[in-house]
């Protein structure tokens, strides 16, 4: 099984970043096959440290999904009035009755009131204007 640790989605990110440069991401933040291929070779190795096997292009692929969906959390937050961002403790901040009303209608959420997003500002790099 694959591990990541944040050592790992930061390389991740930084070679879909040189990727998107090189004309490799679609319209719709997607990437073409050569872009995975790529961050596989960036990976290599990668699990001496973070543990499990071999990240492979649709392991990359997959880990992106995931990160894609949770900037796609952490920006409506941000977005919310009443929602701000501690760039120190890359964390969304909001009083406990403005956390408290959201949480009601978008319980999912919850785990942002005290999980830091350290990946939003790369993240934005990336998929600005397309998510």
């Amino acid at each position: 099984r694959v591990k990541w640790n944040s050592s790992c989605d930061g390389m991740l990110l930084e070679c879909l970043k040189k990727e998107k440069a090189n004309g490799r991401m679609t319209s719709n933040s997607s990437w073409h096959a050569d872009a995975w291929t790529a961050a596989e070779k960036a990976l290599s190795g990668t699990e001496l440290h973070s543990g499990g096997v071999a990240k492979s292009a649709n392991s990359c692929s997959y880990r992106w999904t995931l990160l894609k969906k949770e900037y796609i959390q952490v920006k409506f937050l941000r977005d919310k009035s009443g929602f701000g961002w501690d760039h120190t403790k890359q964390l969304v901040t909001a009083d406990d009755e403005v956390w408290d009303a959201l949480l009601m209608a978008h319980e999912h959420l919850a785990k942002w009131k005290t999980t830091p997003f350290p990946y939003y500002d790369t993240m934005y790099d990336i998929v600005n204007g397309t998510v």
